[in-house]
């Protein structure tokens, strides 16, 4: 899909119930246990590759003084993480990846399952070259993503969720998953459903594509591209060794020389 128009304007409130603050507290604490480098200083470069509307980089760039570079295909994502961005002078967003040439990070990030939205073996490589690229000997990778061995054990399956509340309003959507074991994929059809009081007054359809990418294929990506994966957690705990039963999954990584 594109990620444009109302699901861009409702992004943050779809997601207000991430934990992302829980996730940016694993990122630190990952970073201090298996780095090599200096603690992150502001001398230090954080990379967040797919970064969306920014919450990732924007609550790093509140508990550290590093350069933080925030960079997303869509440039309407990027236009919502620039209104967010005010308050923070470490951070910065970028729809072109040129903006970044020849950045060198001591951390690099992509979360929210950036890799599950990849949906050919090309880009997935290209995706990953152009981390190692950006990426400092000894520096550390950290991403998530859906295990594809989970997954297509036990697809996705329909869904009622409430998004968010307040006074005004009311988020609600219904999932429903078109999953084809075969390629490996899962369209995943979402009817946004807006409420005021008891009375829906709005909604909007959106579907995301995901490609179950099982373990196997990433970490062979991973070492092609000149990474070591030092970790295979469960989300988000360092004690945690992920299983083949976990339906999501986070990669530490570490580049080698």
């Amino acid at each position: 899909m594109s990620y444009s128009g109302q699901f861009v304007d409702f992004y943050d409130k779809i997601f207000s119930k991430k934990r992302y603050d829980k996730e940016v507290d694993f990122i630190l604490d990952a970073y201090k246990k298996y780095s090599r480098l200096d603690p992150l200083s502001k001398d230090s470069v954080v990379l967040d590759v797919g970064c969306g509307t920014g919450t990732h980089s924007l609550l790093l760039s509140s508990k550290t003084e590093a350069k933080i570079f925030g960079i997303d295909e869509s440039l309407e994502m990027i236009s919502k993480a620039l209104q967010k961005r005010t308050k923070f002078s470490n951070v910065h967003f970028y729809n072109d990846s040129k903006k970044i040439s020849g950045v060198q990070s001591d951390l690099i990030i992509s979360m929210f399952h950036v890799v599950n939205h990849i949906h050919n073996l090309k880009d997935v490589e290209e995706y990953f070259e152009f981390v190692s690229s950006h990426c400092k000997k000894d520096g550390i990778f950290i991403f998530d993503c859906m295990n594809g061995v989970a997954t297509l054990r036990d697809p996705p399956y329909n869904s009622m969720v409430e998004r968010y509340s307040d006074d005004e309003m009311k988020i609600v959507t219904l999932s429903s998953p078109d999953t084809d074991l075969l390629t490996s994929t899962s369209n995943i059809n979402n009817q946004v459903m807006i409420f005021s009081g008891n009375k829906m007054h709005g909604g909007f359809e959106y579907t995301l594509k995901h490609i179950f990418w099982t373990p196997f294929i990433l970490s062979s990506i991973l070492e092609k591209y000149d990474f070591d994966v030092v970790s295979i957690l469960r989300p988000y705990s360092l004690e945690k060794e992920a299983s083949y039963r976990d339906y999501k999954i986070v990669y530490i990584c570490e580049k080698k020389g």
